[in-house]
């Protein structure tokens, strides 16, 4: 999220209920995915097991 405000140089107001940017359809085109958990590593390609 913090990449968005840096790539539009201004801040912005997040609702994190509907995971949209409030009032900035803009800056919402550069929300692709919901926010969640993260990204779990896949460490099989290292060999290791998680």
């Amino acid at each position: 999220m913090a990449n968005i405000a840096f790539w539009l140089k201004r801040s912005y107001r997040f609702d994190p209920e509907k995971e949209e940017i409030i009032g900035d359809p803009k800056a919402n085109r550069w929300i692709d995915r919901p926010m969640g958990r993260g990204v779990r590593p896949q460490f099989s390609i290292l060999g290791l097991s998680a």
